[in-house]
């Protein structure tokens, strides 16, 4: 690492940075757990045994990690020991009476050590008495290498065994189903939970919790032998009569039910985990349990032990491998052990073991590639188990990794092919770099990150083809530059402890693009293997125990990559890894014809054009919390070095490379140039006859053709007059193809070679990027050149081009999407909307009836034409005119798509195509900010009428038919709600809270809990703790995680996009809307102005994470029934994990400033009191009399006061109101300075009272 890296790394977050593994003086060599597991009432019984290896001579007390778990014993060495504590520091944590949300700090103070980076240990044993440590032979060296970790020892290890319980968690393992819940008992099940990352294994069992900590386990897990045996035991001392009543009653429930409800009662209950080395042995105490054991010989972490318990089924994925892969791999050398000797095993409920098949069908051609390219599996199979409200899509543990069964798709659904494809893929590099080798430090955790994600890039490659991944990869790059904005660098992060995969989502981010543009450069500077070499011997250091504790630090993996290259690398790390940004190129090129040459300057002007980060709302609260704790910003570099690679196309055809390296802020290169004779003129129009050519395949592995002339370019389509006169194809003029015949070269690329994170702007003509497009393979290239057209002023010819391109099969499908979204922006007044005619006529040409707007049957085989189908409806909802309006042809063409969409001969669901098309329709209906517009327009209510008419209908379809995690009806209720923001149309409370109920879809019931929150009903007292009640005390454990995600979304959308407000009347909106029951109707508008995002300078103040956080907090200063519920969630310590204790406490600290005040309550006798008045005859008069009487005090004198010997009285201000708890007084609040007795008067304290 260089000085300036070691200067930027020590100055990044001194107060955040993470620091090295805390030692106790002790490690864990080898840990024995047995667990019986009670799906019923959510409960874990068991005892652990850790065999401990001292490494502190002074060592009194062993500290371990436990949370949640209730201690019944501990034992050392057999030696009962009564001498143990448990700190429930979660569960102590208490606030005193009164306090409020402004007292967040302090409450987080009192929780602050679950908060740490490292946990400090909860669960103190101390030694009993008489115990002492023995020291060991030094001569005897296998007595020293205590464990299977391999720990060097003077001390002799022993054991310490916990007897322990746990029930009803709330974090570290979820529990589906049990006695409380409407889940039918064949689907209960459990799974360990591996959040937050380094603290989850502690919440249900005492351990050395962490990453940095490895040992050999031996685990067994009890569990009921059948579905039918949950819950009812059957205990072998059990007498005749009691068992033979048993099978009586089996046999009365088996007459009364189905053939298919007695195969799931029979089905058995299966442990998943590390299952190539385990067995099964009857329950000594119970006949109806069963003990599943395994063992795990290769040293992991606690945090990566893992287990799921239900009755799954299992399909093992090598069957599957068909003769033709298996002859392949025969003929494959390999270094070590075939991946086919690995057992690849999917575990999924019976329903669903289909769709497991089809989602996971491509994992053992990924477990062939890792085990060739990079080196043999670490462990000795694979398991992968599908389940339940996971709150997560992946957690990977030793050999398993536990998945949400959100990632199962059926064969006839398209779009998770590639997204889910990439998740799975993921989830198996893992097993190599994350579980197998760990971070040596949190500061290191972008290495085990990025190389699993780029090998799992790699594998795309093969499997996608090419294109797809350079098109991924361009994409990324893209999200960086909008990103990494005052970022931290990634070998210095900060993190917000304790940390969960949302806080990582910018480090998955870049991580794999820089370790992509590192093995560019080795591979192209140096000619090595570049990565491919570095990534085999990594592992195969890790295996053979190099690798200390197979941590993995970033300065090891430089020294590997210099080693590999045979050169330095402190410049590319100092830039990509301890810096933070990226570089902004801006290029001037001009051909000298005197002197032959191209002069070229390149001028990094990253300092000078400084970006406000794009805020986006799921992600503003953790923006708003690190801006808060920032310890200082993060400056780009005002220069980035390294080669640049320049490609000419010349007159000729022929692509001449060069080879910059880049020094200065300022960089000026003279080409030499090569064609000595004419420009070659193509031939722009063909007539038919002529030879075509799919240029889909024709790419070599880094994006290039083979640099032969072309016969045809690509976009030769629509060229006969007939067609370009239907389509109004216009072409370029005569000046501008003169200039064309005169220019020296086709088109200039600059970083050709895809080396840079960066964002580059050429100052070529634009007839060159219609060149570029044409005629360059490389889909990044013609990406580029797509994404000019949609940057430059719109003219008829850029749209031209655009819908040539969309028109035209033989390019990347992903190209004739993007050339859709800028066609669009070609739709201008100016133009004559002729991007929009263009949209138009190319989904009717391809996808409607002959001279009709009406869609033909789907039919969506051809995948790359049914993503270009999906794209246009998008494209079209985006075009405006003047006024701000979508054209009332387009959105009624938006609306017949939707009406007269047709999939019943389609073999392809199409339920990703529908929620496309509700959106695309919805978006055709938001306004510009800064237009005003008719809001009595008769023609736009109803159009609006019959927008939500369809959307109702197929929201009661999807009801009927339920789409895929009836995405569907969540796409309806989020495009609603958007159109009651737009103002257009009101929703009643109860539609949507008809929606939240148990029964329905859990993604249905998050996106309708969002749309009150977002709609008002944050500031409505009974929906507020409707909400947090469900998220307390919901069964579905996703619902209750994701419900409080789900409010930092709301947080975050209120933030930059303000908020609806419900009407102050539900007398007069029940009437506005014809309704009488009295609910609570949504009107559009805002009660206040401090609310109206429209607002000029509410909506600059939205555009700053600052700006955005004052604002938020002048909003819910008042709110004190949210106050009120989110100080009671937080303060509740059963009900609410850690994770969300701190998304909590993070919404808290945005919009509430910390005060170190309280509430003084002085109890103060009633100023009146009751009075009985004897009036004789046997009359009593009983009423309220004054109980403090008035005097004057103009009497009042002293003479040692002021000049005239007169005393001023002070004013002393009041505030009374009736006691809730004492009913004998009022409470008193007094607001001013008080004297502590004992103070001098000049220290005074300030006691502020709230009035609340």
């Amino acid at each position: 690492m260089s000085d300036q890296a070691q200067q930027q790394q020590a100055t990044a977050a001194p107060s955040q940075t993470p620091g090295p593994p805390v030692d106790r003086g002790f490690h864990v060599a080898h840990q024995k757990v047995s667990l019986d597991v009670n799906l019923c009432d959510w409960s874990l019984e068991g005892w652990t045994e850790l065999t401990i290896v001292p490494t502190d001579p002074f060592l009194k007390q062993i500290q371990l990690d436990c949370r949640q778990c209730q201690i019944h014993g501990v034992t050392v060495n057999d030696k009962k020991t009564s001498n143990f504590y448990r700190e429930d520091v979660l569960g102590s944590a208490n606030m005193f009476k009164d306090s409020t949300i402004n007292q967040h700090h302090q409450y987080r103070e009192q929780i602050n050590p679950l908060m740490q980076e490292r946990l400090p240990g909860e669960l103190f044993i101390q030694f009993p008495k008489g115990f002492k440590l023995t020291p060991q032979d030094p001569a005897n060296s296998e007595s020293i290498m205590a464990g299977a970790s391999g720990y060097m020892s003077a001390y002799a290890p022993f054991t310490i065994k916990i007897d322990f319980s746990l029930r009803k968690p709330n974090s570290g393992i979820n529990f589906v189903g049990g006695v409380e819940s409407s889940v039918k008992k064949p689907y209960w099940h459990a799974y360990t939970a591996h959040q937050p990352l380094g603290q989850a294994t502690s919440s249900w069992l005492p351990c050395l919790d962490g990453i940095w900590d490895p040992c050999t386990w031996q685990i067994e897990i009890s569990v009921p032998r059948t579905v039918r045996d949950i819950g009812n035991s059957l205990p072998i001392t059990q007498n005749e009569e009691d068992e033979i009543m048993r099978e009586n009653k089996d046999v009365e429930e088996e007459l009364t039910l189905s053939d298919a409800e007695l195969e799931e009662l029979n089905r058995e209950i299966v442990v998943v985990s590390n299952n190539s080395i385990s067995s099964e042995v009857e329950h000594p105490f119970d006949r109806s349990k069963k003990v599943v054991s395994f063992d795990v010989f290769t040293p992991v972490s606690a945090h990566h032990i893992g287990f799921s318990v239900g009755a799954f089924v299992q399909t093992p994925i090598n069957e599957f491998q068909d003769n033709e892969d298996a002859l392949e791999e025969d003929r494959t050398e390999t270094s070590s052990r075939s991946s086919s000797s690995i057992p690849i095993s999917v575990y999924t409920f019976p329903h669903m073991a289909d769709n497991a098949l089809n989602t996971c069908i491509f994992l053992f051609k990924a477990m062939e590639f890792f085990s060739r390219e990079y080196g043999s599996y670490p462990f000795s199979s694979y398991n992968v188990c599908f389940v339940a409200e996971a709150g997560f899509e992946v957690a990977s543990s030793t050999a398993l990794t536990i998945c949400s069964e959100k990632l199962l798709f059926p064969p006839e659904v398209v779009e998770p092919l590639f997204t889910h494809t990439e998740t799975l893929t993921i989830a198996l590099a893992n097993q190599w770099s994350g579980v197998n080798i760990v971070p040596k430090n949190w500061k290191d955790l972008w290495i085990t990150l990025g190389l699993a994600r780029f090998m799992a890039q790699t594998f795309s490659r093969k499997l996608f083809g090419n294109n797809e991944y350079r098109f991924r990869l361009k994409k990324q790059a893209e999200e960086i530059c909008e990103r990494d904005i005052n970022k931290p660098p990634l070998a210095a992060p900060v993190f917000n402890f304790p940390i969960c995969e949302d806080d990582l989502d910018f480090i998955k981010l870049k991580a794999p693009v820089v370790l992509f543009i590192l093995d560019r450069r080795m591979t192209k500077t140096d000619r090595s293997l570049g990565l491919s070499r570095v990534l085999p011997k990594l592992f195969l250091q890790a295996m053979s125990g190099d690798l200390s504790n197979s941590c993995l630090s970033t300065s090891q993996f430089i020294r590997l990559c210099e080693r590999v290259s045979h050169n330095r690398l402190d410049s590319f790390f100092d830039q990509w890894v301890f810096g933070s940004g990226y570089p902004i190129f801006r290029v001037t090129q001009r051909f000298n014809k005197k002197r032959m040459f191209v002069e070229m300057g390149i001028r990094q002007v990253q300092n000078a054009e400084i970006e406000n980060p794009q805020l986006d709302e799921k992600r503003f609260v953790q923006d708003a919390k690190e801006y808060l704790d920032r310890p200082g910003d993060y400056p780009v570099q005002p220069i980035f070095t390294g080669p640049m690679t320049i490609r000419i196309h010349e007159a000729d055809g022929t692509p001449y490379e060069h080879v910059v390296d880049l020094k200065e802020n300022f960089t000026k290169l003279d080409i030499q140039y090569n064609t000595k004779y004419k420009r070659l003129k193509r031939n722009k129009k063909n007539h038919g006859g002529g030879e075509t050519i799919d240029y889909s395949n024709n790419i070599d592995e880094d994006g290039e053709g083979d640099g032969g002339v072309l016969l045809h370019s690509l976009g030769d389509v629509l060229q006969s007059d007939r067609e370009l006169e239907e389509w109004k194809i216009t072409d370029w003029s005569k000046d501008e193809e003169d200039r064309m015949v005169n220019e020296a070269f086709e088109w200039i690329r600059v970083d050709s070679d895809f080396e840079w994170i960066c964002k580059l702007y050429i100052n070529q003509p634009d007839y060159m990027f219609s060149s570029q497009l044409q005629q360059d393979r490389d889909v990044v290239a013609q990406y580029d050149a797509v994404q000019y057209f949609a940057s430059q002023k719109p003219s008829e010819v850029y749209s031209s081009i655009l819908i040539k391109t969309v028109m035209d099969k033989r390019y990347y499908y992903g190209i004739r999407t993007e050339a859709a979204q800028a066609l669009a922006k070609c739709a201008v007044e100016s133009t004559g909307f002729i991007g929009k005619f263009h949209l138009m006529k190319a989904f009717q040409a391809m996808y409607c009836f002959e001279n009709s707007n009406i869609p033909r049957a789907n039919d969506f085989s051809d995948f790359p034409s049914y993503f270009v189908q999906k794209s246009i409806p998008l494209a079209l909802s985006k075009i405006r005119d003047q006024s701000g309006n979508c054209p009332l042809d387009a959105k009624n063409f938006l609306l017949d798509l939707l009406r007269y969409n047709e999939n019943s001969s389609n073999v392809y669901s199409d339920c990703y195509y529908v929620s496309e098309l509700i959106t695309a329709l919805v978006n055709s209906l938001k306004r510009v900010e800064g237009v005003f517009y008719d809001e009595d327009n008769p023609e736009l209510k109803s159009f609006v009428n019959k927008a939500v008419e369809e959307i109702d209908r197929c929201c009661r379809m999807d009801g009927w038919i339920p789409s895929l995690h009836n995405m569907i009806t969540v796409t309806a209720i989020e495009q609603k709600l958007s159109l009651v923001r737009e103002g257009y149309i009101p929703m009643k409370y109860d539609d949507l809270i008809q929606y939240t109920r148990r029964g329905n879809n859990n993604d249905v019931r998050l996106q309708a809990f969002k749309g009150l929150l977002s709609l008002g009903g944050i500031r409505i007292k009974p929906l507020l703790h409707y909400v947090f009640v469900t998220a307390a005390y919901d069964n579905s454990c996703y619902i209750r995680s994701m419900l409080i995600k789900s409010l930092r979304e709301v947080v975050g959308l209120i933030a930059l996009r303000g908020e609806g407000k419900s009407s102050k009347s539900t007398t007069s909106s029940a009437a506005t809307n014809g309704s009488s029951n009295g609910m609570m109707v949504l009107e559009s508008g805002t009660a206040d102005d401090s609310a109206n995002p429209n607002s000029r300078r509410q909506a600059l103040a939205r555009s700053t994470v600052g700006g955005a956080v004052d604002l938020l907090r002048k909003q819910f200063e008042k709110e004190s029934h949210f106050k009120r519920e989110i100080w009671s969630a937080i303060n509740d310590n059963t009900r609410y994990g850690i994770l969300q204790k701190r998304i909590l406490l993070d919404i808290g600290e945005i919009l509430y400033p910390a005060k170190d005040s309280f509430i003084v309550t002085l109890p103060t006798p009633r100023t009146k009191r009751l009075v009985a008045k004897n009036m004789s005859e046997g009359m009593i008069v009983i009423k309220r009399e004054a109980r403090l009487k008035s005097a004057s005090t103009t009497g009042l004198k002293e003479s040692s006061g002021g000049a005239n010997g007169s005393l001023k009285l002070p004013k002393i201000s009041l505030v009374s109101k009736k006691s809730k708890d004492d009913k004998s007084g009022a409470n008193l609040t007094i607001a001013g300075t008080i004297l502590l007795l004992g103070a001098s008067p000049q220290t005074p304290v300030a006691l502020r009272g709230f009035d609340e």
